[in-house]
């Protein structure tokens, strides 16, 4: 799993060679950004790109997003 950092969002490539069920990745996407986040209350899934080598999702932690 590879891991790009930009405050409260976090890019994540998860490698599932054989899934072809985007729940299921989501599913993963979220476990993973709750351990990142350190146990985050709400993850949200900003964005799914599939790719040879996996797919790339974006996730945010929206529990520290401000208001303006």
């Amino acid at each position: 799993m590879v891991v790009e950092e930009m405050g409260n969002l976090k890019a994540l490539v998860v490698k599932m060679p054989f899934e072809k069920d985007l729940g299921n990745v989501i599913q993963v996407a979220r476990a993973e950004g709750k351990k990142i986040f350190r146990n985050a209350d709400k993850i949200v899934v900003l964005d799914v790109i599939r790719r040879d080598y996996g797919w790339i999702v974006v996730v945010q932690n929206s529990t520290v997003v401000g208001k303006g």
